[in-house]
């Protein structure tokens, strides 16, 4: 027997708002799909699937991360992956995936679930100034990424309603009428706000991705017995990557430790243990999340399509310039991004020194480092000093990857001393200090050169550069 009522209680007014699950019977259909999908899953890793037993084990295990999977432990059993209200064709459609059928249906997202204009009308269901403006303003940041805009009370059929519901979570792409995204209590954070709207635009969590074995490692033993489901990978049927690069610094990706039975072991390593606490951010949309929404609503905003380097692309909101990854500037995307500190550097065949200097609130530098022929790059970091967390928030961000459209590894932990071979003759270096930080952390500091077949016949002294961040 399947709770509706507290899925009533969980979704206030849904059977209302929502024509997709417009009716009680509806929402319990999709509510036995998620019964039997989730059993399946724990029968593939050779567990019984007991939901209240289940529930007990999410409840009582340590979660200290600011993120929609802590805010949902009371309801994770009534959701998709924590913070996803399925419809009834997309439960269908995760089912026959899960089930290895072929579905019926068209690949998710359809056509039918993008938003048919690029205005997006919303109201509050709930009436809170602080919690208000806080939505206020992810939308805004929302907007300053891509070609979407929030009309505040605006008119259309199709709208988002905000509500103080219980806990954070939203539908996948427009499902018709009104359509409410929670921002619930625990869910008080710019990039929760952003995540959940970026849902209701379309986007899936990134570690479903087809593609995320690639990147990240699933550890079985440290998953909580029965919510194996959530790390369950979509295929094309139901997902579209429009073939864009996975992102480990993608408002989307679940953190470390979501769902994990000890709080002590994360459930997500990252395959490159650099970028271990790069996943779970929910400080702002990634360069390749506003992609995603910018390539499928705003690839017709600009006639004229500029060549822009570096994975960037005409931006939207300002078609005479690129809209570039960060860490990278110019009207090409071709120059490095200005800051007050940082800029150039050319590296040489000996080694030099870059030192941050001390981390202070809203410090932002960001050098790019290249090597004069093209010769790959070596990097020696060798002091990390910031605030350890989970997922960096004052951190040094290292782009070394060929592709620089994904966020970089960001190091903010005494352990994360590490050397870095670079793909390539370019290194893109991101100095961040988090809003309200104390003062007292001393940055970074590393060590640089190239290598390959240009060399020095006279050893140089070893220099330095000092960012200055006060």
């Amino acid at each position: 027997m399947f709770r509706i009522a507290t899925l009533l209680l969980l979704v206030p007014h849904l059977a209302r708002c929502q024509q997709e699950v417009s009716t009680a019977s509806d929402y319990g259909r999709v509510r036995e799909i998620l019964h039997e999908f989730y059993s399946q899953a724990a029968k593939a890793y050779g567990h019984d699937y007991d939901p209240d037993a289940v529930q007990e084990d999410v409840t009582k295990v340590k979660c200290e991360e600011n993120n929609e999977v802590c805010a949902n432990k009371k309801y994770w059993g009534d959701l998709f992956e924590n913070d996803i209200v399925l419809t009834l064709p997309q439960a269908e459609n995760l089912l026959d995936e899960n089930s290895g059928r072929r579905g019926k249906r068209q690949a998710q997202p359809t056509a039918d679930s993008f938003w048919r204009t690029l205005l997006v009308p919303y109201f509050f269901g709930f009436q809170d100034l602080t919690w208000q403006n806080l939505i206020r303003s992810a939308l805004r940041h929302v907007e300053s990424e891509t070609c979407i805009r929030f009309s505040e009370n605006g008119p259309g059929p199709d709208k988002l309603m905000y509500i103080r519901g219980s806990g954070c979570w939203s539908n996948v792409g427009r499902i018709g009428g009104t359509q409410q995204v929670s921002i619930g209590y625990g869910c008080d954070a710019m990039g929760i706000v952003a995540h959940e709207t970026l849902h209701a635009l379309g986007l899936w969590h990134e570690q479903s991705r087809t593609d995320r074995d690639s990147h990240i490692f699933i550890n079985p033993s440290a998953i909580i017995r029965g919510t194996e489901g959530n790390f369950q990978k979509r295929t094309p049927q139901t997902s579209d990557n429009m073939n864009q690069p996975y992102d480990l610094g993608s408002v989307m990706h679940y953190s470390p430790k979501s769902f994990t039975n000890n709080y002590n072991t994360p459930t997500i390593s990252t395959r490159d243990s650099r970028f271990q606490h790069t996943i779970g951010q929910r400080e702002a949309v990634s360069f390749k999340d506003a992609k995603m929404i910018n390539l499928r609503y705003c690839d017709r905003v600009c006639t004229r399509k500029l060549n822009c380097k570096n994975g960037g692309y005409t931006d939207p909101n300002n078609c005479g310039k690129c809209k570039c990854p960060a860490g990278y500037g110019g009207t090409y995307c071709d120059q490095v991004q200005r800051t007050s500190c940082g800029g150039e550097i050319l590296a040489s065949s000996y080694q030099t020194s870059l030192v941050s200097g001390n981390v202070y609130a809203g410090t932002h530098c960001v050098w790019r480092i290249r090597s004069p022929a093209g010769q790959k790059l070596e990097l020696d970091v060798q002091k990390v000093n910031f605030v350890c967390r989970e997922t960096c928030s004052s951190y040094v961000e290292i782009k070394y990857g060929i592709n620089k459209e994904t966020v970089g590894a960001r190091l903010c932990c005494e352990q994360q001393k590490t050397k870095i071979l670079a793909e390539n003759g370019e290194v893109i270096i991101i100095f961040k200090g988090e809003t309200g930080l104390q003062p007292g952390y001393l940055g970074f500091e590393l060590k640089y050169r190239y290598y390959g077949s240009a060399t020095t016949t006279t050893p140089q002294p070893t220099t330095t550069t000092v960012a200055t961040t006060t």
